[in-house]
């Protein structure tokens, strides 16, 4: 299981993610739609992803990645069945 903090760091100030394949990290970036996942690690299939984008791209993940910070990828509602266990 990989999910580093960096990643939560960056869907919270609204940026979008380019990441390589870890299956954590993809599950995240593919469920939520915040990013692109570089299909290999080599420099071109880096680059292919990267040529791809478009300003349209990166203005809807960064959308993507305000709502999915405010619905659910937040301490608030990660914490709260943890809360709800402890009655607190």
């Amino acid at each position: 299981y990989c999910a580093p903090a960096k990643l939560n760091e960056y869907i919270a100030a609204g940026i979008p993610v380019c990441a390589s394949s870890l299956p954590s990290i993809q599950a995240i970036v593919e469920r939520y739609d915040i990013g692109w996942v570089f299909p290999s690690n080599t420099a071109e299939g880096v680059s292919a992803t990267l040529h791809r984008l478009s300003a349209l791209d990166i203005a809807r993940k960064r959308a993507n990645c305000v709502k999915a910070y405010e619905n659910e990828l937040n301490y608030d509602h990660q914490f709260a069945p943890v809360a709800s266990q402890l009655g607190l």
